[in-house]
């Protein structure tokens, strides 16, 4: 009950997004993305962002997408299929070569560096250091799925998993993607 914790007259402004984190049913599970309390008869937040229909220019379904600003985006799915833009607007092929299987999650931290994570029998993780031109396996796992990657620093990141034998899938690396453990 957060009513009981809020003031009263104050606003709760809660934001939602949902996540199929446990690949069985769909919507079961969900990450919170924002909570706001806001006191008397205060607006809601405002968002800075507009938004504009783009064309990828692939027919491959898209699964993953990494923002890393106004300019620099990538997408990833299907086949394997990655794409990315530098101005914002227009998207040109990063699939390079090396990488195999569909893309589930793509994290980027700039226009040349990102890593990904596929699974076409076993899941994979690659990365790319030239903008997609190539990409290197730096981990496989033979069970399991690593379902998100996130890096919280150039060379600091985490990749969580569905739980094997009872327990969560959870690797990180220390060297911006090159290894995990």
């Amino acid at each position: 009950n957060i009513g009981s914790l809020v003031p009263a007259g104050s606003n709760i402004y809660v934001g939602f997004r949902e996540v199929v984190a446990d690949n069985q049913a769909d919507g079961a599970t969900f990450s919170m993305d924002l909570v706001s309390v806001t006191s008397g008869a205060a607006p809601p937040p405002t968002c800075g962002y507009s938004w504009a229909s783009q064309v990828s220019g692939v027919t491959n379904q898209l699964l993953t997408v990494s923002a890393v600003n106004d300019l620099i985006g990538w997408a990833a799915g299907a086949g394997p299929t990655v794409i990315k833009t530098t101005n914002g607007t227009s998207w040109s092929s990063a699939t390079g070569t090396g990488i195999r299987g569909d893309v589930y999650s793509i994290y980027a931290w700039d226009a040349n560096n990102a890593i990904c994570t596929t699974s076409p029998d076993s899941t994979f993780i690659f990365k790319t250091s030239n903008g997609g031109t190539t990409w290197n396996k730096t981990y496989s796992l033979a069970a399991g799925f690593i379902d998100a990657l996130q890096m919280i620093s150039p060379t600091e990141g985490y990749g969580l998993g569905d739980p094997v034998g009872g327990k969560w899938t959870v690797v990180k690396t220390t060297d911006g993607g090159n290894s995990w453990a």
